[in-house]
């Protein structure tokens, strides 16, 4: 990340153009799975779906915590941050087995010439519908792009958005082979890699989750304490967004925001306030690993 002054103002906006963005994707590409027949359309769909509601919940979070004046806020924004992922990891695991069962399903069933008849999948319709997903997901990728460096939250979903790419030129593949080969079941298999992925991801997710859980209790160390002693360094203005983290060697990690005095315009000067800053975490509160953002 970034040492120079960063405007969280700025990352929520993308946040919020990006959520805009995958709400427009989701409708479309549900609309195009339903009338393509295509699982593989509905499975990406599914997963954006819970992940636009999963960037809902970052940004909702963010604004109250922006908004709230009281700076112990950070511990339940922390709290929703990891409720909500969680949360987010089960429901897409849920979503991928109900997935791969229908695949399944049409996979056993394509013997069948009433069942084939039934899931008989228009690739036309499929491929067209994965080409402008592919377009919403580039669009929402270089806009995260441009504020990778703003935001941890914008860095990880820049990150992410490259899975969603994958899965939208997976099903643009499985289009083109269908048109060409006419080989319907090749949607299910599609639709089952789809849904692997997915499982990865989501498991990453749930085991972060629940780590931040069951460890929140082991942090004792007062946020007040550590927003005191910062503010007796000079050029700070004010500190938000403090919030703590256990990793998994059991040390204490902290980030950020740090608003500097309007005439902090030098960049070295920056440095050397972050130098002070991560000193004093270390001597006071023994905290090694911080990610500092700093602000006007």
């Amino acid at each position: 990340m970034s040492n120079n002054p960063i405007s969280h103002l700025s990352a929520q906006k993308r946040l919020n153009w990006v959520l805009k963005i995958g709400i427009i994707y989701v409708c479309f590409v549900i609309t195009g799975g339903l009338l393509s027949k295509s699982l593989s359309l509905l499975a990406d769909a599914s997963h954006m779906i819970v992940h636009s509601a999963a960037i809902a919940i970052a940004i909702i979070a963010s604004h109250i915590a922006t908004r709230e004046k009281n700076k112990g806020f950070s511990d339940k924004y922390r709290k929703i941050e990891s409720i909500g992922g969680y949360t987010n990891g089960l429901l897409l695991i849920i979503i991928s087995i109900v997935i791969a069962y229908e695949a399944i399903t049409r996979l056993i069933g394509f013997g069948d010439m009433e069942s084939h008849h039934n899931h008989e999948i228009d690739a036309s319709i499929m491929g067209i519908t994965a080409l402008f997903g592919l377009f919403f997901h580039i669009l929402s990728a270089v806009i995260l792009y441009g504020g990778r460096n703003e935001s941890l939250n914008v860095y990880a979903l820049f990150l992410h958005s490259f899975f969603d790419i994958l899965s939208t030129i997976i099903a643009l593949i499985t289009s083109i082979l269908i048109h060409f080969l006419h080989i319907d079941w090749l949607d299910s298999v599609s639709s089952l890699l789809i849904a692997s992925l997915i499982i990865f991801g989501s498991f990453k997710m749930l085991k972060r989750g629940y780590f931040e859980i069951v460890n929140e209790e082991k942090i004792d160390i007062n946020v007040k304490d550590i927003e005191t002693s910062l503010n007796k360094i000079p050029h700070i203005k004010d500190i938000h967004h403090i919030i703590l983290r256990v990793e998994s060697d059991e040390s204490i990690s902290m980030s950020a925001h740090i608003v500097m005095k309007d005439e902090c315009l030098d960049k070295e000067h920056w440095q050397d306030c972050k130098s002070d800053i991560e000193a004093l975490l270390q001597k006071e509160f023994n905290i090694k690993q911080t990610v500092l953002q700093l602000e006007f």
